[in-house]
């Protein structure tokens, strides 16, 4: 059997400040970097020389998608169904608009959470009101 030319990728369990991570390792090439780079929620850290996706954003269908046609994903070092009932947590409680805006931006998961937690407050707030005709007074008067 000959051995595949396409590069491979890594895919590994680690920590990273007390989180659950996925670290992403491969040998460098342009192609991949750009690649990597695009994934919404992944970093690269500098002292482990490594990209890497916390644990609970992990989408291993969606990145053998993204990464499958040009590099070979070894991903013995985790465990899909592990991952896949991780990923699961219900829809952030903001606009989609506002969703896809702060992934293009590359907030965190944990951002998006809270920014969603607070949305929610504020719809609680103005329960009794049109979310479309509040005036800046009532927000800021809601805010301060």
């Amino acid at each position: 059997m000959m051995k595949s030319e396409r590069p491979e990728i890594l895919l590994e369990k680690g920590y990273l400040k007390g989180e659950k991570v996925i670290w992403i390792r491969f040998e460098y090439t342009l192609e991949l970097y750009r690649i990597i780079k695009r994934i919404q929620n992944c970093w690269w850290n500098y002292q482990k020389r490594a990209w890497y996706i916390l644990i609970h954003g992990f989408d291993l269908a969606k990145f053998k998608r993204m990464v499958g046609d040009h590099a070979d994903i070894s991903s013995s070092g985790i465990i899909d169904s592990q991952i896949q009932k991780t990923t699961k947590s219900p829809p952030p409680n903001i606009p989609d608009s506002y969703l896809n805006l702060l992934q293009q931006k590359r907030y965190s998961v944990n951002t998006i959470k809270i920014y969603s937690s607070y949305f929610s407050q504020f719809k609680k707030y103005f329960a009794n009101y049109d979310l479309n005709k509040i005036s800046s007074d009532q927000i800021n008067a809601y805010i301060l």
